[in-house]
């Protein structure tokens, strides 16, 4: 009795512990981020300290307006200096549709621009100093192939400067406290020469933390993809090396799943017209927002669920690619080829975002069935090895103005089918249990299937009016599906498409991407547990304002086949350089094959930190 008494109190103290250590975690993640806004708001500009600060001149009759209104006593003084200005052209740009595409790659990466009409430039600002320009030229250099130029002007800028009197400066100090109010002119004679490269690490660090208020439950994740960029002495020559590591905690106090794998880790040699590429790989031939039906290659880190953008859970894989540039560049051929593929990162069966839902014994996709519901929550997960090769060639060429794509993809697909053991269907067949079917058969109750599948497609893309239209048609076989009667696993052909269009409202300054998405099986009239036919649109405005401070998302899914239905607004604050606050919502609803039905009790409240370095 008294060895039980002493395992019931250690059991609660542990279990007392778990909590304190959540209640830690939350704590932590809430001041800091609370911390950062706080210090963001208090950081202004006549509490600043002796340090040298760039602002606009209206900023600075802004700070002598707060000023006034405290009645501080000041003196103010300028100063027109003579300083080298970089001035960045980014081009040039041939084609109208290619200028939307650039500046869409600017905006993904927060880059300030404007764009000059004579010769279809992309004026990029002025930068003070070289480090400013090494800065913007790591950023530009992976978005494509197009050159840019840095032009060198002697300019003359004003130095504004706030003098404010300070009776309690320590002794032997200045009588003043200077407040520079914008930055000092380079030391011209010490500058390096602009166009050198240096090594750096670049990547984004993630946290967040999800509550899902149905089931009332806590994930918290951490996400961060590092790559460090290494300058070889021949120009012919990029090396990167990269890891992607993945922390994912749910349940408050259980670490669901660690990922660590190389990211981004690649060789790639230049010569001419033509780019060869070994290594680790983020391998994207899509154009359509977000689910595009030749994006067969670019894994997805699943456990992060549908919050995050496509680019920011994307994965590595292993591969060989070979691209030739030809017809002025505005050509190409591209040619991959994947030793061993790597599909999706999934979460456990059972965990947040997995296919699998063992609390409501429910695959994703399949409506609810007694017999499945049964081996859902009695059976067993296995996963099939799939060890298979994958390539694929894409040919992108111009025609009557229209840009056209011809791909033809061999690979198994990303994410993986749920085969149910044939074997136990037998024994249920010849009148067993569930459960005496689930004993009696040697292999999982479930497989993860990935069948290799051959896809032919085309895709088209013409801007019109300032926007940019595209649509994708494919032809896919080995499409797996399970009868309805028999349940036995059956491969089949499919159809999909893609119509969207993406448009830059308020002269480029907001993003609008809708799109209109079908599939269709050819089951031949057999009755199938699967969807065989699905219509729905998806959309996604993105809205910045208050000097790009705030910025505001909402992604839409709306099922047309049948009731499906996925809310995500955002909000996010970006207060200090490089990093970004973000509040977000996920709403889902649906009917019973929908995935809106099946993350049903998946609907949340979410907070993110994410710093890019």
């Amino acid at each position: 009795m008294k060895i039980r008494q002493h395992l019931n109190i250690l059991t609660e103290n542990f279990s007392k512990t778990l909590v304190n250590i959540n209640y830690l975690r939350m704590t932590i993640i809430k001041c800091l981020f609370l911390g950062t806004i706080i210090y963001s708001f208090s950081n202004n500009i006549e509490a600043a300290p002796s340090t040298h600060h760039t602002y606009s001149a209206s900023q600075f009759h802004e700070a002598k307006r707060r000023l006034d209104k405290d009645k501080v006593s000041y003196k103010t003084a300028t100063k027109q200096i003579t300083t080298t200005v970089h001035y960045v052209l980014w081009g040039p740009f041939y084609k109208r549709k290619t200028v939307f595409a650039a500046l869409k790659k600017l905006k993904d990466n927060d880059l300030k621009y404007k764009l000059i009409k004579k010769g279809r430039y992309i004026f990029l600002g002025k930068y003070l100093t070289n480090t400013q320009v090494d800065k913007l030229k790591s950023k530009l250099e992976p978005l494509g192939s197009t050159n840019f130029k840095i032009v060198n002007k002697k300019k003359k800028i004003t130095r504004y400067t706030i003098v404010i009197n300070n009776k309690n400066l320590k002794p032997n100090t200045n009588e003043d406290d200077v407040i520079i109010l914008s930055s000092p002119p380079p030391d011209v004679k010490k500058s390096k020469p602009i166009m050198t490269a240096k090594n750096n690490f670049t990547g984004n660090l993630l946290i967040s933390d999800l509550y899902f208020y149905k089931t009332q439950k806590n994930l918290t994740q951490v996400f961060t993809q590092p790559t460090y960029a290494i300058t070889p002495s021949s120009p012919k020559w990029d090396i990167k090396l990269g890891a992607s590591v993945n922390v994912s905690i749910s349940d408050l106090n259980t670490i669901d799943k660690n990922i660590f794998e190389p990211h981004e880790s690649y060789l790639t040699y230049n010569k001419n017209s033509t780019t060869m590429t070994l290594g680790y790989q983020v391998l994207s031939w899509g154009r359509v927002f977000e689910n595009s039906i030749i994006d067969r290659f670019n894994r997805q880190n699943l456990h992060l669920g549908p919050q995050l953008n496509l680019n920011e859970k994307s994965l590595s894989q292993l591969a060989f690619r070979l691209k030739y540039y030809f017809g002025e560049s505005s050509s190409s051929l591209d040619f991959i080829y994947i030793p061993i593929f790597k599909a999706s990162s999934l979460p456990e069966e059972g965990k947040a975002w997995s296919p699998i839902n063992k609390k409501t014994k429910r695959i994703i996709g399949v409506p609810p069935n007694p017999i499945i519901e049964e081996l859902v929550s009695k059976g067993s997960f296995g996963n099939e090895n799939v060890n298979q090769a994958a390539y694929g060639i894409r040919l992108k060429t111009s025609f009557y103005d229209i840009e056209t794509g011809l791909t033809i993809i061999q690979s198994p697909p990303l994410i993986p089918y749920y085969q149910i053991n044939q074997e136990t269907i037998a024994y249920i067949g010849s009148g067993q249990t569930v459960e005496q079917a689930i004993a009696s058969s040697e292999d999982k109750t479930f497989i993860k299937q990935h069948p290799n599948q051959k896809l032919f497609a085309l895709d088209f893309s013409k801007e019109i009016a300032g926007t940019i239209y595209r649509f994708e048609i494919g032809h896919k076989n080995n499409v797996p599906v399970t009868a309805t009667d028999t349940f036995n696993n059956k491969l089949i052909k499919a159809i999909e498409w893609n119509l969207s269009a993406e448009t830059y409202p308020r002269s480029g300054k907001d993003t609008l991407n809708i799109m209109l998405s079908g599939l269709e099986m050819q089951v031949n009239k057999e009755n199938v547990l699967d969807n065989t036919s699905t219509q729905y649109i998806a959309a996604r405005y993105l809205i910045k304002f208050a000097r790009d401070t705030f910025e505001t998302s909402l992604k839409a899914r709306i099922g047309l086949h049948e009731t499906d239905l996925q809310i995500l607004p955002e909000v996010s604050y970006l207060p200090i350089d490089n990093h970004i606050f973000t509040f977000g919502l996920g709403y889902f609803q649906g009917a019973n094959k929908s995935i809106g039905g099946f993350y049903n009790d998946h609907s949340y409240a979410s907070i993110r930190w994410k710093y890019i370095f």
